[in-house]
């Protein structure tokens, strides 16, 4: 494209032509096989829909899609001196990142540049232009693909990938977790706080899932506690919450929290070494309330004589209440402060004022107090990713209570059956759900409406794969074992997507391949002892019913599990 005279005739900028409106390709008129290609005056050349490297040399520009028949243009052949052009969309133009791959390319077939000879050259045998080509779209598939889920995301906040069995869906719920973090690897998500995968099954319930009690032993020593405690959703959602709060607060609130946080801890670890030699501790002069046991979230406090008679006061309203009395301004008293729980605005609040006043009094007795730090830098924003493997294994209604209205209403308030530090339970915008779904499973929980229309649904679907740097691909397995699901062999009581075999059955991969095992007898395990046995199952259970026509066999006619018998991999 850069030489439209022919190469002793001069040159232009070739990048012109995909920067145009509509970007184009162009050619000269010349009496050769290319220029023929290049207009497909014999059918035999570039069509619609053809992916092309675009080239000057050995370096690349642009990875394209034909997008029209070949035309005539004299704008344009004036400015470009072309006769023929085409339509074209830019797929994506060359980078560091498809750089690299065209390295990578390179390096696996001992070459220095990507060879093609003339102007337009077809990319038919195996070689490092042809792999770099097809390894470059494929990349740039994936990765529109991964962008069209992470905007359905952004917008909808939860979303389920749902296909039959071995299409990757956890795999691709991982990697989507990978993008919203801005981590590189699947590495990167062990350990991570904002990261977290749990699988449902059908015992699964709301006190697994969200919050429920769990008996304790009193620290008092007066028998058993029963406490609410937020779980797995629960737990997470705070944190996100908090997160998300934070990231709207001036630098200095969130220091002087972080001040009161670390000396209350340093306040509750006195009154333990108090407690320790006392055995109890008098709130106030001249009252009965006293502290009897210092617990992980909370100080256990006997109101009366009466040792039986204990409640628990929680840290957090002791500290939200002292940030009113003698941070805030104006100051929140303890019954007008809406942050605090309904005991410690109750009849109950001079227990709390107490208590605040107790802490005041250790921070002035120490010489403690909030210095402004200039150096505070603004809470950032980050992203939280559940992942719910095997979604619909549970009773999803059930599991989710009164959040099936929180996933909705993001950062609305929903009231729990539960007191986790108030009644409250909130679901923040910065809270991603990804839940995976195996549509083939009839054992599965129902997923009502109410459900459906709060989640997105994916499909994810098998697909032939190619062999690569990481997997070899028995492509002909696949073709084979698809070819059941194509043929009126499916159950009209099903749908061929949801319960056709995933690619994951025939992949071998590279780090598998070891102690002399070869990728075919990693195949011939696949076939014989997974991929067999389901599609037996699936005979078993009426899922594939009828008679099967071998076409590859000379149209030989076989009962569908006699056929599938034949599908075992000889050694």
């Amino acid at each position: 494209m850069n030489q439209p005279w022919g190469r002793d005739g001069g040159s232009i900028d070739s990048k012109l032509l995909l920067q145009e409106k509509y970007p184009v390709i162009g050619t000269g008129d010349w009496n050769h096989i290319q220029c023929r290609y290049f207009t497909n005056e014999n059918n035999d050349g570039i069509q619609k829909n053809d992916i092309i490297l675009v080239r000057e040399g050995s370096l690349p520009i642009a990875l394209c899609l034909i997008e029209s028949n070949c035309f005539t243009d004299p704008e344009l052949e004036q400015k470009y001196h072309h006769h023929y052009f085409r339509k074209v969309k830019i797929i994506e133009f060359f980078s560091e990142k498809s750089k690299k791959i065209l390295n990578d390319c390179l390096q696996k077939y001992g070459t220095k540049y990507i060879q093609a000879s003339g102007t337009l050259t077809y990319c038919q045998n195996e070689n490092a232009t042809n792999s770099f080509i097809k390894e470059w779209h494929s990349l740039t598939i994936k990765e529109k693909k991964m962008n069209n889920y992470i905007d359905l995301l952004t917008y909808k906040k939860q979303i389920i990938l749902q296909g039959p069995p071995g299409t990757g869906k956890t795999r691709q719920a991982k990697e989507l977790a990978i993008q919203l973090l801005g981590l590189s690897s699947t590495e990167e998500l062990k350990d991570n706080p904002q990261f977290k995968i749990i699988q449902f099954h059908p015992s699964y319930t709301y006190e697994d899932f969200v919050r429920g009690i769990v008996a304790k032993p009193n620290p008092a020593g007066q028998g058993i506690l029963y406490i609410a405690e937020n779980k797995t959703l629960g737990e997470f959602a705070r944190e996100a919450t908090e997160n998300y709060n934070d990231s709207k607060k001036a630098p200095e609130e969130i220091s002087k929290e972080n001040w009161i946080q670390k000396n209350y801890e340093n306040f509750k670890e006195t009154l333990e070494k108090e407690l320790e030699e006392r055995g109890e501790i008098i709130i106030k002069d001249d009252t009965k309330p006293k502290i009897i046991s210092i617990e992980e979230n909370a100080i256990r406090v006997n109101r009366y004589s009466n040792e039986n008679d204990s409640i628990l006061i929680k840290d957090s309203d002791i500290i939200e209440g002292y940030k009113g009395l003698y941070l805030s301004s104006p100051v929140i008293k303890i019954r007008e402060n809406s942050i605090l729980s309904k005991s410690a605005r109750s009849g109950m609040y001079y227990l709390y004022q107490n208590l605040i006043e107790n802490f005041k009094n250790y921070l002035n007795e120490n010489n403690i107090s909030f210095i402004k730090n200039t150096n505070d830098q603004k809470q950032e924003l980050k992203p939280y990713v559940l992942v719910i493997d095997e979604i619909n294994r549970a009773n999803l209604s059930s599991v989710l209570g009164e959040l099936i209205y929180a996933l909705e209403y993001r950062g609305k308030a929903v009231e729990s059956m539960y007191d986790v530090d108030g009644n409250d339970l909130i679901l923040p915008s910065n809270l991603y759900i990804i839940g995976t779904m195996n549509t083939a499973d009839r054992s599965v929980g129902h997923i009502d409406y109410a459900i459906r229309r709060r989640f997105a649904f994916i499909d994810v679907l098998p697909e032939p794969l190619e062999d690569d740097e990481h997997i070899h691909f028995n492509n002909e397995g696949f073709k084979k074992v698809s070819e059941l699901f194509k043929n009126g062999n499916v159950s009209g009581e099903f749908e061929a997507k949801d319960v056709q075999l995933g690619h994951s059955y025939f992949i071998a991969k590279n780090e598998d391949i070891q102690d002399g095992q070869t990728k075919e007898e990693i195949f011939r395990m696949k076939m014989n002892y997974e991929v067999v046995p389901i599609l037996l199952e699936y005979v078993k259970d009426g899922v594939l019913i009828g008679t099967f026509e071998d076409k590859n066999d000379n149209n030989k006619e076989y009962n569908i599990k006699d056929y599938i018998n034949t599908l075992k991999i000889n050694n």
